[in-house]
């Protein structure tokens, strides 16, 4: 999924932190920062250009926090496509949703892409300062 074009939000993707990055489980990983939780930045979109090639989604949701008082810290992440209809208009679907990922319990989003134009990736984090990692993240064609 690494190789997918960004169409929007590419200032919202991280390099990967630096302990993590000799990890093999992290090899080609795709990571999000975490918003501020300050004001409206309360959650950070990416989106991927999909255009009907592919049927579904399939990664491991790894947060990280670097401070040792975040580590319990919370993230949910939405997996939205984008479907342009005939009209002109864009549909925004949710498509899959990951409860509870923590440092400790890495946890799988899947997703349906049948039909999509784009994926969006939204994530929300309990603390800022830290990122969410996609690890083993692959989009299977249609």
């Amino acid at each position: 999924m690494d190789t997918l074009p960004v169409e929007a939000g590419a200032a919202n993707l991280v390099k990967l932190p630096r302990p993590l990055a000799d990890r093999p489980e992290y090899e080609r990983a795709i990571v999000i920062g975490c918003p501020t939780n300050a004001g409206a930045d309360n959650q950070r979109e990416v989106a991927f250009r999909v255009q009907r090639r592919f049927l579904d989604l399939n990664a491991t949701v790894r947060p990280h926090f670097p401070s040792p008082d975040d580590r319990e810290g919370v993230v949910i992440v939405h997996a939205q496509v984008a479907i342009r209809n005939a009209d002109g208009t864009v549909s925004r679907v949710n498509r899959g949703q990951q409860f509870d990922a923590r440092m400790d319990t890495p946890r799988g989003l899947v997703a349906d892409l049948d039909g999509a134009d784009e994926l969006i990736l939204r994530v929300e984090c309990e603390f800022p300062g830290g990122s969410v990692v996609f690890t083993d993240a692959t989009v299977s064609r249609g």
